[in-house]
């Protein structure tokens, strides 16, 4: 063990054992993507694929889960979890969306975290 150094076991690599273990593709820990298209539920497609990755990034997203492109019921949930966890309007009113869409104030937190 004395020639294991202490970023042997950090949370980046732990992540990405973890994500190959369970994805086919692992998730790149450093996801940079701009995000412009909202998006709501029922949507497909390339976009929403970046969603569910970074949505999978940020923690939200269950890591057990393939990224898929399909905005079902698994990604509301993980919205509604992104947009609480960053307070993004009133607790009540993000409750009452379900987590259903992914509109500006979304969009421009997921910017602020992923479009470094």
């Amino acid at each position: 063990w004395q020639w294991l150094n202490e970023d042997y076991f950090s949370y980046e690599n732990i992540f990405q054992v973890w994500t190959h273990l369970f994805n086919s593709t692992p998730i790149p820990v450093e996801f940079k993507h701009h995000f412009v298209k909202s998006m709501k539920y029922g949507d497909n497609g390339p976009e929403v694929l970046a969603l569910q990755t970074a949505l999978q990034v940020d923690g939200t997203f269950t890591k057990l889960i393939k990224p898929t492109g399909f905005y079902g019921g698994i990604t509301a949930k993980a919205v509604l979890d992104f947009q609480l966890k960053y307070a993004l309007a009133e607790k009540n009113y993000l409750i009452s969306l379900g987590g259903k869409n992914v509109g500006p104030l979304t969009l421009a937190k997921l910017n602020a975290l992923f479009n470094k």
